[in-house]
């Protein structure tokens, strides 16, 4: 039986050559079948157009077309494939040719913004405060609606506030702002009123199992901080005004110039807070709050350097001012109790994934902070007694 797959691979021939069918009992000639039909010798060029979708199926035919190129190429499966178009003039039909390709497509799926940074595996809740209505209040009105989150407010605006995470006591929650502790070294909860945030990017918060990046334990969880780092120039301002008195105006500004990115910003909020109180019939007190103003101002300056070799330096500085009236509660009046509250941070960082080999990551913080707290009762409305107190907390 003659060999019909040499004859098909040799049935290439010019488009205007003549073919013959013989009888399967003819003898071969020149030792191969020449039974192949024009169709036949045409299967291959139709099967390699095919395939090749941008090759002009004017090729197919074994007409190169004026405008082509003598060797056309495509991708395939990452590899491209060329088509050789053969002898100009029609010869023999093209043949497609594998090339290996130099070029090699990496895709990588970036991380979306509300996955914790320190630990994605953990029970973690990530808050952006662009995204949240409550976002000009302070740290305890953005978490409010956090799972596993109880918040403890004893008034208003500008009011102690603390937190616990599944139960645990505020104390065993530690909060770090650009990775610096807040919590003071003698213990004691932190108060999220003092803690503004017109300046914070996002916040993170870890239930239970506290990341090895804080290196600190906590037994109820962490509350990570982050600062803004800016990505483009601009300057931003606004005012409001609200009830009782409120008044809030915020400032920023933020230059990128290659490598390094500055940001500052400035916030002021004042408010009289004299709402309405229900007095009972008979009873001689005021019909509204009273010394239950407030008065605060925070501020952030930070400035980021990206060195070569995914490293980058931090440098920043947060401040916070705030002095208020102490209210006393139900019909006792008070009115010159004040409470007085400052805090100054400095601190300074380095990060790099490249210096422990691929996959590591190293981080350096260095800082300085004061605390001031003082209160003062002069006429014994609060305490009883004559009272005047001044704390002071600095740590390194």
């Amino acid at each position: 039986m003659p060999n019909r797959s040499a004859a098909v691979a040799r049935g290439g021939r010019a488009a205007g050559a003549p073919s013959r069918s013989l009888s399967p009992c003819s003898p071969p000639m020149g030792g191969y079948g020449r039974r192949v039909r024009r169709s036949a010798a045409l299967a291959l060029p139709l099967a390699a157009a095919l395939l090749l979708p941008s090759v002009p199926l004017a090729w197919a035919t074994g007409e190169a077309p004026a405008s082509a190129d003598a060797n056309a190429s495509a991708t395939v499966g990452g590899v491209d494939a060329g088509v050789d178009a053969g002898p100009p003039g029609g010869g023999a039909p093209p043949r497609p040719v594998a090339v290996s390709s130099p070029y090699v497509s990496v895709v990588r799926a970036r991380r979306p913004r509300d996955t914790a940074g320190e630990d994605s595996s953990a029970a973690s809740s990530v808050v952006l405060p662009a995204n949240e209505v409550r976002a000009g209040a302070d740290l305890a009105a953005l978490l409010t609606d956090v799972p596993g989150v109880n918040l403890t407010r004893r008034g208003g605006l500008g009011s102690f506030s603390t937190l616990s995470l599944r139960g645990s006591n505020p104390d065993e929650v530690r909060v770090y702002i650009d990775g610096v502790p807040i919590n003071q070294a003698a213990g004691g909860a932190v108060d999220l009123s003092t803690l503004p945030i017109g300046d914070v990017e996002r916040v993170e918060v870890y239930r239970g199992a506290t990341p090895i990046a804080f290196g600190e334990s906590a037994l109820g969880g962490v509350i990570a901080i982050s600062t803004r780092a800016p990505e483009n120039d601009g300057l931003t301002g606004q005012v409001a005004v609200g009830s009782f008195g409120t008044r809030v105006g915020d400032a920023t500004a933020s230059l990128v110039a290659g490598p390094l990115r500055l940001y500052l910003g400035g916030h002021a909020i004042a408010a009289t807070g004299d709402y309405p109180v229900e007095v009972a019939s008979g009873v001689p007190s005021p019909d509204r709050r009273q010394n239950n103003d407030l008065t605060q101002l925070d501020g952030t300056l930070r400035a980021t350097l990206s060195l070569p070799g995914r490293r980058e330096l931090r440098l920043g500085f947060l401040g916070f001012a705030r002095d208020q009236g102490l209210p006393a509660e139900e019909i006792f009046r008070s009115l010159a109790a004040r409470a007085r509250t400052t805090r100054a941070i400095l601190h300074a960082g380095y990060e790099s994934r490249s210096d422990l080999g691929p996959g590591g990551r190293l981080r350096a913080v260095a800082f300085a902070s004061s605390s001031r707290d003082r209160f003062s009762d002069p006429l014994a409305e609060i305490v009883g007694v004559p009272t005047r107190t001044d704390d002071l907390t600095r740590s390194l």
